[in-house]
């Protein structure tokens, strides 16, 4: 009883298809894992395999898959393709999100919108791969979609949502 989840990515050489799956055969341990389909050989490998992994998330030079992990607080997880260990990028304090993730285009940072849960209060953070994550000096508690990040990595644009009374 499996199904796929957390959407579908090609590599950049088009050669393989990096997924997730659902393991729902025992929902006392259901299990999230993560894919790549290789097309030339028809082999399948199994890149990561945990409780609570959100979206695959490929960057654009293939190298890794950035997701987060939903559990006591979030998780900003880094998985390399090639195989390996993943290793953590961030981590939010219990009771706040990280989502809408977008890669850098040089594939050396991640941008993501971190949400206190149960505000409007939300932050857009860059998080690098070798470094450490940033608050970037902007509110983003009206964004309503992803972040589209420009491609000299230094300006993003985002869409928000107009309030009430300025309609």
């Amino acid at each position: 009883r499996e199904q796929l989840f957390g959407g579908t990515e090609w590599s950049p050489d088009g050669r393989i298809i990096y997924y997730g799956k659902l393991d729902r055969s025992n929902p006392a341990r259901a299990a999230a894992a993560f894919f790549a389909h290789d097309l030339v050989s028809g082999k399948e490998r199994e890149l990561i395999r945990r409780p609570s992994l959100n979206a695959v998330n490929l960057s654009p030079d293939g190298r890794f898959i950035a997701s987060p992990q939903t559990g006591s607080g979030a998780t900003m997880l880094l998985i390399p393709t090639g195989g390996g260990e993943p290793r953590e990028l961030m981590r939010a304090p219990e009771g706040q999100q990280l989502n809408h993730l977008m890669w850098a285009p040089d594939s050396r940072s991640v941008f993501v919108k971190k949400v206190l849960t149960g505000t409007r209060q939300s932050e857009i953070w860059r998080i690098p791969l070798e470094g450490q994550p940033h608050k970037l000096g902007f509110d983003a508690s009206r964004l309503r979609a992803h972040i589209v990040v420009h491609p000299d990595g230094r300006q993003v644009a985002y869409a928000v949502a107009q309030p009430q009374n300025q309609r």
